[in-house]
């Protein structure tokens, strides 16, 4: 998809296939991997103009950085994302803003907070894939924050 997009200036294409490539790198538990791909969509703590692929790969951008050390990027991207206001549309946006700040916090009953109010969202019955366990798990809320199993790729 790179080689074709390239010479035709099809940045949207690219991002696609960047984030498909990170969607498979977290799957694997290859986040080093999975955090390349993500900062070619755009680089964390950013929003690139026309680089609008990059609101669907915010949490797994700040998924990458947490799980490769780089809590403070991750924290940073979440930042952005708030300045730019995203988490004011809902619900898709709101609920993954609250699920990233969970996974760039400190602390983790910080995180559980995040994680449970994600799904409960006003809207939030619309998304039923983003309301999932395997999105913001709740009884395991407490060992949800990737930085206590590190190495391990998604469920």
């Amino acid at each position: 998809m790179d080689q074709w997009a390239g010479p035709r200036r099809g940045h949207a294409v690219g991002c696609y296939a960047a984030h498909a490539r990170a969607l498979i790198a977290l799957s694997r538990g290859d986040f080093e991997g999975a955090h390349r791909q993500t900062v070619r969509i755009t680089p964390t703590g950013t929003f690139s103009p026309f680089a609008g692929h990059a609101l669907w790969a915010i949490m797994d951008q700040v998924e990458a950085a947490v799980r490769t050390g780089r809590r403070a990027q991750a924290a940073e991207h979440v930042r952005a994302a708030r300045e730019a206001g995203l988490a004011a549309v809902p619900p898709r946006p709101a609920m993954v803003l609250l699920a990233s700040a969970a996974l760039a916090s400190e602390r983790d009953a910080e995180a559980v907070r995040g994680l449970d109010a994600a799904p409960a969202g006003e809207g939030a019955e619309g998304w039923p894939f983003d309301t999932t366990p395997a999105f913001t798990p709740t009884s395991a809320s407490a060992s949800a924050a990737p930085r206590h199993r590190p190495g391990r790729g998604r469920t």
